[in-house]
């Protein structure tokens, strides 16, 4: 009888288990939402840089010839014309009188005395060439010389970019004959004899490195010069 008892028990717990359902378990997780990053489209924005253009340097001053000397004057040995010119780029006329009157004056011991202005444009130099040129004469067996001396203008005139360099005058020539250990000064001459004497002597480029020097020493002092 116990045995039915038990066995009736076991048949009913089974039977409550059966009905009973369990629920399954659900985890509340977190749901984690996918934030969709927003892509910020940076927009590269290229400079284009402007080309660099680059002003030219002006050329350096220049001269379009030289002095030579002809049978009665001094010319341009380029183009036989009575002037040489110096070019300078991107100067004043005002600019170029003040260079060239500081240029020359530093090729005297006295400028104040050689260097003088005429109006704007005009710029003269007026000096004298102390150790000018020796003509050697050899007569009847008799050889003597006579050296000479002599003054000298040059005009110079500027103008914006550009030096005119005139050719040069002579006059106030003064000989001096040497002989026999005794000097005598003879009458002053002028510039026709100045030509003929200096002819006669082969020292014409005596003179012409004399009035050259100027063209060579402008030149120079304008490429060098802190101003240019």
């Amino acid at each position: 009888m116990k045995k039915l008892l038990l066995f009736a028990f076991m048949l009913t717990c089974l039977s409550v288990e059966a009905q009973t359902v369990k629920k399954p378990v659900t985890r509340q997780g977190t749901v984690s939402k996918t934030t969709t990053a927003k892509r910020t489209t940076t927009k590269a924005t290229t400079k284009v840089s402007k080309p660099v253009v680059e002003t030219p340097k002006p050329e350096p001053p220049s001269a379009n010839g030289k002095f030579i000397c002809k049978t009665s004057s001094f010319v341009n040995a380029s183009d036989e014309k009575d002037f040489v010119v110096i070019a300078v780029e991107g100067k004043s006329a005002s600019d170029l009188k003040s260079s060239v009157i500081n240029i020359l004056s530093g090729m005297f011991d006295h400028p104040d005395k050689v260097i003088s202005t005429v109006g704007d444009n005009i710029i003269m130099v007026n000096s004298y060439d102390a150790t000018g040129y020796t003509e050697y004469t050899n007569e009847n067996g008799r050889s003597y010389s006579t050296s000479y001396t002599y003054a000298y203008s040059l005009k110079i005139e500027v103008k914006d970019g550009k030096i005119r360099v005139n050719s040069p005058s002579f006059s106030q020539l003064k000989p001096v004959l040497h002989y026999l250990g005794k000097d005598k000064t003879l009458s002053t001459y002028g510039e026709a004899e100045f030509y003929d004497t200096l002819h006669k002597a082969k020292a014409e480029y005596k003179v012409e490195n004399l009035i050259n020097s100027y063209i060579t020493k402008l030149v120079q002092g304008l490429s060098t010069s802190d101003d240019w």
